[in-house]
């Protein structure tokens, strides 16, 4: 049987799936991308799949819910988030998938969005690296000097619970709070005004948060080193109920 030609579905705009695209773009494989949010999901291109699965051509979803499952079981699924948060970031998949070997950038990359910085500095790339690579995402990401300068403030303002650090801003762009100390913090929550949440970096309380909450973007690093993963959760849950969660949370430890 023929072997079937592959075409990628996007699902975004972070800096690994604009990495991607270029990768792609750079091998000539095609793809669709269609800009979509952070939450998207395989239907939002179930047009796009039909006419593929049409043409005899094989669609493969890079980060798409329900991709893989049920009615769009024939769509093969690339992800390391979820069930599949042990696994490879999406990037060293996909060159995987290609025959290719990863750069120190994409390396880097990789480190990044499966959970950064920690991540980064486990893989043995340095502070210096972490804060080279932040530029990239702050152009990626069009984030401005005036969220950069809040950035600090809210950090300067932190508040320290046993060992959690809750950092609160008007926006959700969180590498200009990475950017400023590498690798310093063993819990991190950041609560943006915009309605989203993003922890990082104490297991314990990211599973107690997604047991809470079971609605989220939940990853644990595939770079395992002496056993522990780094592990984020991210979501728009009701802010002031995670609040006192995380802030009960915090404060059983300290008894």
């Amino acid at each position: 049987m023929e072997k079937k030609e592959k075409v990628f579905l996007l699902w975004g705009q972070d800096a690994e799936m604009q990495h991607i695209k270029s990768i792609l773009d750079k091998e000539q494989v095609p793809y669709i991308d269609k800009w979509l949010g952070r939450w998207a999901k395989v239907e939002d291109y179930a047009e796009e799949i039909k006419q593929l699965i049409a043409e005899w051509k094989q669609p493969v979803a890079i980060e798409l819910t329900g991709a893989g499952e049920g009615e769009y079981a024939n769509v093969m699924s690339i992800d390391h988030h979820g069930e599949r948060a042990l696994e490879k970031a999406s990037i060293l998949q996909i060159l995987d998938l290609l025959g290719l070997k990863p750069s120190r950038d994409e390396e880097m990359i990789a480190a990044i969005d499966a959970w950064w910085p920690k991540a980064m500095l486990r893989a043995g790339f340095t502070k210096e690296d972490v804060i080279g690579e932040s530029k990239k995402i702050f152009d990626n990401q069009n984030i401005s000097e005036e969220m950069v300068a809040e950035a600090k403030s809210a950090r300067n303002n932190r508040e320290v619970i046993w060992d959690i650090t809750i950092v609160k801003m008007s926006h959700s762009k969180c590498a200009p709070i990475h950017r400023l100390n590498p690798g310093e913090y063993n819990g991190l929550v950041i609560i943006s005004r915009d309605g989203e949440v993003n922890v990082f970096d104490n297991k314990e309380l990211v599973q107690k948060i997604n047991e809470k909450f079971p609605w989220g973007w939940i990853g644990w690093d595939w770079l395992l080193v002496d056993s522990i993963p780094t592990c984020y959760w991210g979501w728009n849950p009701n802010l002031e109920e995670l609040e006192v969660f995380v802030r009960e949370y915090a404060n059983s430890k300290k008894e």
